[in-house]
């Protein structure tokens, strides 16, 4: 297992802390390190309430990745097929239809909770599951979550009037930010 610290957008996909994590496939193994229930004394709880709402125009990969806080390796895998995103990651392959048509998103980041595991805790060391560790399946293990959500609301015209660029992202641009007022309650 590698000893260097990693932070990775789940993009849609759940994980538990002490769950094996595959850097080389940027996947969750759904095994754990633990062979029994983490105890709660254990685990470091902290209120990390925020919310922001972002309207995207642009359809490239760079303005999505940096929206929904995807970099480095993770960015690579996402590119390559390597890693399959599911929920709101669902979003970075979601593309126009058409050349001609005009794409706005509307993204609502939410974090409630960061969880982080203590792992010098003493009530740890007996309930490691050190089979899980031999597999060489993992290079990382999931010591802490930040918990939360993205909503992405994505509406698209199509153009075939072809229609000024400008005015139509003007008025996809105004009806998104009525629906982010609302979701946020500022009206």
């Amino acid at each position: 297992m590698n000893s260097s610290k990693l932070i990775r957008a789940a993009l849609g996909n759940v994980a538990a802390l002490g769950e094996l994590y595959d850097a080389r496939t940027d996947n969750f193994l759904n095994l754990s390190i633990f062979n029994k229930k983490i105890p709660e004394e254990a685990i470091n709880l902290t209120d990390n309430h925020f919310s922001d709402i972002h309207l995207i125009h642009s359809d490239s990969y760079s303005e999505k990745f940096s929206k929904l806080d995807v970099k480095g390796e993770l960015q690579v895998s996402v590119l390559a097929g390597l890693f399959n995103p599911e929920g709101s990651g669902r979003y970075l392959s979601d593309i126009k239809t058409s050349a001609k048509a005009i794409k706005s998103s509307l993204l609502y980041n939410i974090k409630t909770m960061d969880e982080v595991l203590n792992i010098y805790h003493q009530d740890l060391k007996n309930i490691f599951a050190l089979e899980a560790i031999e597999t060489g399946l993992a290079t990382h293990v999931v010591i802490g979550i930040s918990w939360g959500a993205n909503s992405i609301l994505s509406c698209e015209y199509l153009n075939t009037e072809s229609r000024d660029v400008t005015e139509v992202e003007g008025s996809l641009s105004a009806q998104l930010k009525k629906i982010g007022s609302l979701i946020s309650g500022k009206v």
